[in-house]
């Protein structure tokens, strides 16, 4: 039985589609930057958010404010919002001018003339309160038919009077309300389009691929009110002297956006099993040829119980969203992206194999004696988010065997969690380019009338430098050697760690054996350095300034400023070494030309992780 819907007093309702209109016009084209689109975008992103409509114009037909005479050679416009709308239209024309062009945009028309399935009883009771219109007549067309006329327009979805049409695996009820706001300003025959997906490109950490998400399954609204997805994640090296262009890493995360809770959340269902091998060759080799033995069942829970925890210490708290510029229950609040990691055997979104053998892991494999929890984070970024590999593969046969994996220009040098594991250490972090998948997808649930703007959730890891010098001195002590110990906490300015504030503690001993006369200081400094290749090896210079006390002889206060330069060697478990030359100029805060002043130089050894 057809459920009845109550319909404002003010609605308006569809013209009835196949109704003759008032003049058999050519249809055209329209401006990218129509308003109606923006107002498109507006009132779907309310509607999606649970509110009503505000009000949406409703354009009078040229027909109505064209002069009779005129009617012959008026053509209405194909209203549209593309992204890409300028690059579409000059496809058209290389393949062969306005007669081309017209011909996708007539096809866009007759495609949708008859057929087409009415809106649920579901989606009228939803859609038609919040726009105060009767959708009875609306007609959506899906199929070949309109998946290739959409194709031909540039189009996720277009709108011509009462009838809708879809591209190719295009769904969900953002992209729907867009259209429904379309049908309530239809002035005639009117095609508006969405346009074909949001695709940001990111280079960031020093490689040279670039980096697409495409919303590939439509935020769709689910009756507990949250919005389900998916984004598809490529990472594209270029075209070089003597390699083509190529995917080197293609995979879809599967996204929910809950508007009541202000959250996105990522659920990732994981099943281990005990297998003999691994069936990919160099993965689990270590130890022996043929089937391992198996796991005992206490080791494979001990195993899954670590993953699961670790992964999800690891992989939350990185990055959070904040949507603005639109009505919206979450507009202005932090929204957390919350990876939810558990175990499963029932329908798990992948099956990983626990070996008991040394050697090599993958994504799909376990090596139960050398199993480090570092990887577990590591490959939860390309289990999860759906990341490749940021490291250069140094094996010779895996670069054979995958040519992806030869392609240096994935290699990033910003500490990224996605490099190798046995570099980083504890400095190693997720970046902006492993996230953007989640702005993507909200801002395609909420239309382009909100910013949905991706932010740095916590701070990059801190790195602490331990350092101890000997050096030489000169001042009203008379001269002699200094030996110094400190500790200092620097924080990066950016990803690369290539400008740093260091914050920390020294002491420094200054003795004069000739005059047997000696001193004691301990205080606090602060700091700014620079680095060259700060995940390798390379140099570094800075400036310090520190004040503290004079423990022996006098109690009193000092300050000192100094200068230094250095060099350090490759990071290797989030741990280096290095040798710095500095300079400094000290006195104690006194106009006593007796008390307390000297200029050092020394030679620090320096440590830090």
């Amino acid at each position: 039985m057809m459920q009845a819907h109550a319909i404002p007093q003010t609605a308006y309702k569809t013209p009835q589609p196949g109704a003759k209109p008032m003049l058999q016009r050519k249809v055209k084209l329209g401006s990218a930057n129509d308003p109606l689109e923006h107002e498109a975008d507006r009132a779907a992103a309310e509607v999606v958010s649970g509110a009503s409509v505000s009000k949406l114009s409703r354009s009078v037909s040229l027909a109505q404010r064209k002069c009779s005479a005129c009617e012959d050679e008026e053509r209405h416009a194909i209203r549209r919002k593309c992204a890409h709308c300028e690059a579409e239209d000059a496809m058209l024309r290389r393949k062969g001018g306005s007669a081309a062009r017209q011909s996708s945009v007539d096809n866009a028309a007759t495609a949708v003339r008859s057929g087409g399935t009415p809106l649920t009883p579901q989606q009228r009771s939803y859609f038609e309160p919040r726009f105060g219109h009767d959708f009875s007549e609306v007609r959506l067309h899906r199929g070949e038919a309109a998946e290739r006329a959409a194709d031909g327009i540039g189009a996720k979805a277009y709108t011509l009077g009462s009838s809708i049409a879809f591209g190719r695996g295009e769904s969900g009820n953002a992209l729907l309300a867009h259209e429904l706001a379309h049908v309530v300003q239809q002035s005639g025959r009117t095609i508006r389009r969405q346009p074909a997906g949001l695709v940001p490109v990111d280079t960031s950490g020093g490689g040279s691929t670039a980096f697409l998400n495409t919303v590939s399954g439509a935020p769709t609204l689910q009756p507990d009110g949250t919005f389900t997805g998916s984004v598809r994640r490529q990472e594209i090296a270029p075209a070089t002297a003597t390699q083509a262009q190529m995917t080197i890493s293609d995979e879809t995360v599967n996204v929910i956006y809950d508007p009541k809770n202000c959250v996105v959340r990522l659920p990732f269902r994981i099943n281990f099993v005990a297998a003999p091998s691994s069936g990919t060759a160099g993965i689990c080799s270590s130890g022996g040829a043929g089937p391992a033995p198996l796991v005992s069942p206490a080791r494979l829970a001990e195993i899954a119980n670590e993953v699961v925890e670790t992964a999800q210490d690891g992989l939350n708290g990185w990055f959070k969203l904040r949507v603005s510029g639109c009505k919206n229950p979450c507009a202005g609040r932090d929204i957390p992206i919350r990876v939810e990691v558990s175990q499963t055997p029932t329908n798990p979104d992948v099956t990983i194999n626990v070996v008991n053998r040394g050697g090599r892991a993958d994504a799909g494999t376990i090596c139960a004696p050398d199993f480090n929890p570092g990887t577990t984070v590591h490959e939860g970024g390309h289990q999860r988010l759906g990341v490749g590999d940021e490291y250069r593969e140094t094996n010779a046969a895996y670069r054979a065997r995958t040519p992806a994996w030869a392609r240096d220009e994935r290699v990033r040098t910003d500490f990224t969690r996605m490099g190798s594991q046995y570099t980083y250490g504890r400095l190693a972090a997720f970046h902006e380019r492993h996230f953007q998948f989640a702005q993507v997808f909200v801002q395609a649930a909420l239309g382009a009338s909100c910013k949905v703007d991706l932010a740095r959730a916590r701070g990059l890891p801190v790195e602490a430098r331990f350092t101890l010098g000997v050096g030489g001195f000169s001042g009203n002590l008379g001269q002699g050697y200094t030996l110094e110990a400190g500790v200092d906490a620097a924080l990066p300015f950016d990803t690369n760690r290539r400008f740093n504030l260091e914050a920390g503690l020294h002491a420094l001993y200054l003795r004069a054996p000739e005059k047997n006369r000696d001193a004691l200081l301990f205080g606090a400094r602060l700091g700014l350095s620079a680095q060259t290749h700060p995940s390798s090896w390379g140099a570094k210079v800075g400036v310090f300034a520190g004040v503290g006390g004079i423990v022996w002889p006098d109690k009193e206060a000092y300050g000192e400023v100094g200068a230094r330069i250095g060099i350090f060697d490759d990071m290797r478990k989030g741990r280096r070494v290095g040798l710095e030359l500095d300079a400094a100029l000290g006195k104690a805060f006194s106009d006593d030309a007796d008390k307390l002043h000297f200029a050092r130089i020394g030679l620090n050894f320096v440590y830090s992780r």
